[in-house]
């Protein structure tokens, strides 16, 4: 066996061994915060889609409440329907045969508060059931008359209400979304 000068020795198998060690422990180190960031990334996308869902439910809820008819009334509760109304303002960019008023009812399933439209004001089948917003209790709604008062139930009043209130409590919100919005007011 040659014996090899001071200068020109390499590295013990005990040098090795602790190289290899510290460079398994900064491995797992980084691994672990790999995982940390891809685990973030995964739950700040589902938070940013939920939001996003409630973003566009509120925005959607505001629009048809603003655009509500006053003169073809509305109705409330009964046969799972939340608020049924008449809305204006509805675009026709194909020319359909139809008029610019939109009959809308928003409702819970259960699972869900859901926003369906009817292509006619009476005597159509529905059009389309958008589940806008994933809900797990029933929502409740109250509306506001003239003189100010919460009304809740059926609307039996001959006045079309200012305002409503709507309270949802959607998942992942640690309590509940108060949504007070006017009406007939864009």
């Amino acid at each position: 066996m040659t014996v090899l000068p001071p200068g020109e020795r390499g590295f013990s198998l005990v040098e090795m061994l602790v190289a290899l060690a510290v460079f398994a422990l900064i491995a797992t180190a980084a691994l672990a915060l790999l995982r940390g960031t891809a685990s973030s990334e995964r739950t700040l996308r589902h938070h940013d889609a939920a939001a996003g869902q409630l973003r566009r439910m509120v925005a959607l809820w505001q629009a048809d409440l603003s655009q509500a008819e006053p003169r073809l009334g509305l109705a409330t509760g009964g046969d799972g329907v939340l608020l049924a109304l008449v809305r204006d303002g509805w675009a026709n960019p194909n020319g359909l045969p139809r008029p610019p008023l939109e009959r809308l009812e928003y409702r819970w399933t259960g699972q869900a508060l859901v926003r369906r439209s009817y292509p006619q004001l009476a005597g159509a089948a529905a059009d389309i059931d958008l589940a806008v917003l994933p809900l797990t209790t029933p929502p409740r709604l109250r509306l506001r008359d003239a003189a100010g008062q919460w009304h809740q139930g059926q609307w039996t009043r001959p006045d079309f209400p200012v305002a409503a209130e709507l309270v949802i409590a959607p998942p992942g919100l640690a309590g509940p979304l108060r949504l007070v919005a006017p009406f007939g007011q864009p």
